[in-house]
């Protein structure tokens, strides 16, 4: 691929360069992960668990915690993420609680879209 991983915390959503640039490494998809109390995400990492981990360093409660994958070409949003493994309100990885999966959506849409 040879691009490198650059994950950040986004509060407000990011100009159209970053953005491709956390884009990337996937061909257009980002990782994320999504804080719904702080209202934050951490996006742009290989793997869920390092923009959970970089989440949690800086003071998010991992229990507010959800993974997911979006197509910045596409708008599509995957509710997919092994950091949702086992949860309340998961199956198969996936968010299946509608509460927690219209948050995330609400902050993906607009930090990220």
């Amino acid at each position: 691929m040879g691009h490198k991983f650059h994950p950040q915390i986004l509060n407000e959503k990011p100009s159209q360069s970053m953005l491709k640039k956390l884009a990337a490494c996937f061909e257009g998809e980002i990782k994320a992960v999504v804080d719904i109390k702080r209202n934050i995400i951490a996006a742009g990492s290989e793997w869920h668990h390092e923009a959970r981990d970089l989440l949690v360093k800086d003071g998010s409660d991992s229990d507010d915690l959800w993974g997911a994958r979006v197509n910045i070409k596409t708008g599509a949003i995957s509710f997919k993420s092994q950091i949702n493994e086992g949860r309340v309100g998961t199956e198969n990885n996936e968010i299946t609680d509608q509460e927690v999966r219209s948050e995330v959506e609400t902050m993906i849409q607009n930090l990220l879209l």
